[in-house]
């Protein structure tokens, strides 16, 4: 099961190392708070990513980012993740120091 909003893993009972499941809900729930990322114009991952760097991905993303255009891309530390984004969440992007609004299809 998941969470209805940002789909994040649900704890099953009896699951085998449920800190896993946690932890990653922890990172995207961290993400998408007061979400603030450095660009939306991205279509490569950068080259040495720190853990917790975010971006919107490029349309015609390569790489690691092939096919998740329009997501979140997290870097997890050792790996991109990537979500969608609920309609209505507001992205500051810094290297254009302006506020945008996913409305379902487009960061506008």
């Amino acid at each position: 099961m998941t969470t209805p909003i940002l789909l994040l893993d649900e704890w099953s009972e009896a699951q085998a190392s449920p800190h896993v499941t946690i932890n990653e809900a922890l990172r995207w729930l961290e993400c998408f708070t007061n979400l603030a990322v450095v660009s939306k114009t991205v279509a490569t991952p950068p080259g040495s990513p720190t853990a917790g760097l975010r971006y919107i991905v490029a349309a015609a993303a390569t790489g690691a980012w092939t096919g998740q255009a329009g997501k979140v891309a997290l870097y997890l530390g050792t790996a991109w993740g990537f979500r969608a984004a609920p309609v209505g969440t507001l992205a500051w992007v810094a290297d254009v120091t302006t506020a945008f609004r996913w409305n379902g299809s487009a960061w506008v």
